[in-house]
């Protein structure tokens, strides 16, 4: 059987959790790497998937750290619905029709 790639986001499992699921599929022709989407979740991560670039987190005023991440410009609110609009579909509601 040909061994296949399982993808782990350590924002979802931390440390201890991946340790267990790759001792459950021990013997199994599979490989775990790790990905975060932040450099703070690597500090848990035991091995990662290397990358070229770097993409920064969104920063978050009192909780990001300084320097490792960056904060929207003007262009961003666009962007987020175009998101918004490819991944939902265009189900999801338009700016003003959000409320609860």
């Amino acid at each position: 059987m040909e061994a296949f790639t399982v993808t782990l986001d350590t924002g979802v499992f931390d440390a201890p959790v991946l340790a267990r699921v790759e001792a459950a599929a021990k013997g199994l022709p599979v490989e775990f790497v790790h990905v975060s989407v932040t450099a703070r979740e690597l500090e848990t991560a035991t091995r990662t998937v290397a990358s070229g670039d770097r993409i920064l987190e969104t920063g978050v005023w009192g909780v990001s750290r300084f320097g490792m991440a960056v904060f929207g410009g003007d262009e961003e609110p666009s962007r987020l619905e175009q998101i918004l609009t490819i991944i939902s579909g265009g189900t999801f509601p338009k700016p003003g029709k959000r409320q609860i």
